[in-house]
């Protein structure tokens, strides 16, 4: 009780700053200063559902509207740094050039009017920062004609923590997503003469009583990567095909995995984490094709499903190397070539899981989605 009294304290305390720090600019004298700073210097960019790309604007904005232009510029101020640090009890490092863009660096506050140009700045290949840094942009105004600066809101600081990577998964408990495997782009789902399944996974519980089967994803009957067979302990992976691969040791439930089944020449070879545990020939063909086929996420035949989270969940026209399974586990372009479908599963809202690939490939949830919070990498 005494905590529920507090927390709606502290939120109107917070508020009450953020309204006091705008109403000091509004009520003082006049001066520059940019809007996204009014109510925090500090703004972290979230590219953990985005890809490895954000875009973001800065808005310079002047309290009182004079008669003629007034010309703002903004630069990169990395001398800023230690004090914020100080300050905050932080370790930011600069974020290095090649991973921000800003496509000006100068504003104008037109004659009468309170906001000047927006200036656009692009946060990008991310994925090459090391996650054991983290990473800071601190922009300021550097000048401007004519009119004062607001020293409390000139400056604002850009963070990028990049040791998490994932916030968002679906948990695939009592659902399970269908893809749209239709329109224009269902003909690069055939003629394959080789393919990869991958994807993030944790379960709750793997199905211990028949059918013993938990399935990831996949076709029943032709390609289908899942846990657990009457003959199989529950934890244990397997491709089924016309021959079924099965690593020999089961998986930990509360874990998360990186699973992968990469197929080729007949042989499909299963990864954990990006190492291999299994290898057989699965298939009599040497072609393959999903065209007009039941492709599942979470669920394959009857009561098959998957009681647990997933996340990163791909499908390509090409073998996948253990290399590249490892490299990639956490985000990947979404633009790399024979990528043919990218389901993020973390959207948070709703019940659609976006194919980031373009090719239309979105899935649909069997039910209402549940969304669950998570910190991948885990440490």
């Amino acid at each position: 009780m005494y905590m529920k009294k507090i927390i709606p304290l502290i939120l109107l305390f917070i508020i009450g700053i953020s309204c006091n720090k705008i109403d000091s600019i509004k009520n003082g004298p006049n001066g520059i200063y940019l809007n996204e700073a009014t109510s925090s210097n500090t703004t972290a960019v979230d590219i953990t559902g985005s890809g490895d790309t954000a875009l973001l604007t800065l808005t310079p904005k002047i309290v009182y509207p004079v008669n003629e232009n007034t010309q703002v510029d903004i630069s990169v101020d990395q001398s800023l740094i230690e004090s914020y640090n100080t300050m905050n009890g932080t370790n930011f490092i600069i974020l290095p050039t090649e991973n921000y863009t800003i496509y000006s660096t100068t504003s104008v506050i037109n004659a009468g009017l309170a906001s000047g140009s927006t200036i656009s700045i692009r946060f990008n290949a991310v994925d090459t920062l090391s996650r054991a840094n983290k990473y800071i942009l601190p922009i300021t105004i550097k000048s401007n004609s004519g009119v004062g600066v607001i020293n409390g809101s000139k400056t604002i600081y850009y963070t990028i923590d990049n040791s998490v990577l994932i916030k968002t998964a679906a948990s695939l408990t009592n659902n399970f997503f269908t893809p749209n495997f239709t329109g224009d782009s269902a003909i690069l789902l055939g003629g394959l003469t080789s393919f990869t399944y991958e994807a993030l996974i944790s379960a709750n519980n793997f199905q211990s009583t028949y059918p013993f089967i938990s399935s990831i994803m996949g076709v029943e009957g032709y390609a289908l990567l899942r846990f657990g067979d009457a003959s199989l302990s529950p934890g244990m992976l397997q491709f089924a095909a016309s021959n079924n691969i099965s690593n020999s040791t089961s998986l930990n439930t509360n874990q998360w995995y990186h699973i992968a089944a990469v197929v080729s020449n007949r042989v499909a070879t299963l990864y954990v984490d990006g190492v291999q545990v299994a290898q057989g020939t699965a298939f009599a063909a040497s072609t393959y094709s999903f065209i007009g086929r039941q492709f599942f996420i979470g669920k394959s035949y009857d009561t098959r499903y998957f009681d647990g989270s997933i996340s990163e969940c791909r499908l390509w026209k090409e073998a996948r190397t253990a290399d590249q399974l490892k490299t990639y586990e956490y985000r990947i372009d979404p633009l790399t070539p024979n990528l043919l479908a990218y389901w993020k599963f973390n959207e948070g809202t709703g019940n659609i899981a976006k194919d980031y690939t373009g090719h239309g490939f979105d899935a649909t949830a069997n039910s209402s989605v549940s969304w669950v919070s998570v910190s991948l990498p885990q440490n």
